[in-house]
């Protein structure tokens, strides 16, 4: 029953990198996909007015609006390097973690791995997961609200909370989702190591062949090895004789 248990754990580890390669694969369509998105659709002086802005993380920007019939659309880069830098340090760190979760999944399938290491990896790609993704929204807030020119227009944006005004998008999600994906990965894994460690081995049965010892017979004469109903003893002697025997073999004394 333990030999089935143990053989039904290791087959569970096995499937663990699942886990870091869904991590990596979502971490990577976070940095493809809109951190935030502002869809506005209102009417003015008569007209239907429609107005599109999507933000990815590494500095990119699309918008499109449309009134009376015209739209006009512009696809391009952050100018200010205020919002860019850290938008593009953010984005390395993220593909960076996301390329090492991948790694982590080859290396697991392969059993290439160790415990400890598997679950420190886990932690640390968590952590620059989750712990990069929060600081860079702490900074893009601040430089926002203290005025940043977003296409250098000479137009700034002055008190202005970034994150309240858009919409957050799962560019924003995926860091946050991949890292506790994670993180649950490294649990499950620990479980079911400390599991595995509690089961006491089967040791193999050793059949021990035991010598018999044979005992040498000693070989009895014909009197000796008859039956107690077929001897007497020579009442001279003491000399055990068959029981129809007329003189004893030993003394020769008559019976």
């Amino acid at each position: 029953m333990k030999n089935k248990e143990m053989i039904k754990l290791g087959e569970k580890k096995n499937y663990i990198w699942i886990i870091p390669l869904i991590s990596g694969i979502i971490a990577i369509i976070g940095i493809l996909t809109p951190m935030v998105y502002l869809n506005i659709t209102e009417w003015a002086e008569g007209y239907l007015t429609k107005q599109n802005i999507y933000f990815w993380i590494w500095g990119f920007v699309s918008m499109s609006a449309s009134a009376n019939g015209f739209s006009i659309s512009e696809d391009r880069l952050i100018h200010d390097s205020a919002f860019l830098i850290p938008s593009l340090i953010t984005t390395f760190i993220i593909i960076s973690v996301a390329v090492n979760l991948i790694i982590l999944t080859k290396s697991t399938k392969t059993k290439k791995w160790d415990s400890e290491i598997f679950i420190k990896s886990s932690l640390i790609s968590a952590l620059l997961l989750i712990g990069t993704m929060i600081i860079y929204m702490i900074i893009i807030d601040v430089i926002v609200y203290n005025g940043i020119d977003f296409f250098g227009t000479g137009v700034t944006s002055d008190g202005f909370h970034f994150w309240k005004e858009f919409d957050i998008g799962f560019g924003v999600i995926a860091p946050f989702l991949s890292g506790f994906l994670v993180i649950i990965g490294a649990g499950i894994f620990k479980y079911q190591s400390k599991q595995e460690d509690e089961i006491i081995s089967i040791k193999p049965i050793t059949i021990k062949e035991e010598t018999t010892k044979i005992k040498s017979i000693k070989h009895k004469t014909p009197s000796e090895a008859l039956p107690i109903t077929e001897y007497k003893f020579c009442h001279f002697c003491g000399k055990k004789i068959k029981k129809i025997a007329i003189y004893c073999e030993k003394c020769g004394t008559n019976q």
